[in-house]
């Protein structure tokens, strides 16, 4: 795997990259962390809708990789880790990217910067993530009242499979 300018490399062939419409963030002051990338980077991307509601809408690229699965990722500034590799995952590895590729701490960052320094061992992962079973919108504290406050029901059992591309049929499932 190979990362240039931001577009991902695998077995030589860049995947399929398009620029799409930009998501749309609600915009949440809980979020807006001091001490970490959160959503501060996202600052020069806030607007507000008609009804006065603010959200975020940075740039937005959907990939397809060679299997047919498609995802949107974040992809905002150039930085360094738009440039990565070539680097061949070991075998029983997987080598895993966040979908915000410029706050990411994934395979690509060294364990040093918080990063996960290559690829994951699969003994290292205990199973398969398959959907949200609940989200906070990071305003929860000590007091149990917080934690029914703070839940974003909207995110609540939202599904993390991608969807395959357009015409694709599904792989099938593995023994």
């Amino acid at each position: 795997i190979e990362v240039r300018g931001g577009q991902i490399i695998l077995n030589g062939r860049a995947i399929k990259r398009e620029v799409v419409p930009a998501v749309r963030i609600p915009f949440e002051p809980a979020l807006m962390c001091k001490d970490g990338p959160c959503l501060i980077g996202f600052e020069a991307f806030r607007e507000t809708d008609a009804d006065g509601r603010e959200y975020f809408a940075p740039p937005t690229w959907r990939e397809t990789l060679p299997n047919g699965a498609t995802y949107l990722t974040i992809d905002y500034r150039d930085q360094g880790l738009d440039n990565y590799g070539p680097y061949t995952v070991p075998a029983d590895h997987v080598f895993v990217m966040g979908d915000n590729r410029d706050q990411s701490a994934d395979s690509r960052a060294a364990a040093e910067e918080n990063g996960l320094g290559g690829g994951v061992p699969l003994a290292n992962i205990g199973g398969r993530a398959e959907f949200i079973t609940f989200s906070l919108d990071g305003t929860t504290s000590w007091n149990p009242m917080s934690w029914f406050t703070s839940l974003r029901g909207d995110r609540a059992w939202t599904t993390l499979r991608p969807p395959l591309a357009e015409g694709v049929a599904p792989a099938p499932a593995a023994e």
